[in-house]
């Protein structure tokens, strides 16, 4: 996914003059994903009731897919 809602928890560093338009800037460093934050969360209700009647368990990768199509789907929302 190209968009992955930028960062949760930004870093801010310093303030950078941008060569491009000479106007300040802060630049941030790292920190998480909103996509990477909201499918922890996911996974924080998913592992609290993991198989919820599923018969058979789905596979690390099955739920691993899941939480991140979660993800995806509260970024796409919050863009509307």
């Amino acid at each position: 996914m190209s968009n992955d809602g930028g960062s949760a928890f930004p870093k801010y560093g310093d303030e950078i003059l941008d060569a491009g338009s000479m106007q300040p800037s802060i630049r941030h460093f790292g920190g998480m994903s909103l996509r990477q934050w909201y499918a922890g969360m996911a996974a924080s209700g998913f592992f609290a009731n993991p198989y919820a009647g599923k018969n058979p368990v789905p596979s690390d990768e099955e739920v691993a897919q899941a939480l991140f199509k979660f993800a995806d789907a509260m970024i796409a929302e919050g863009k509307k």
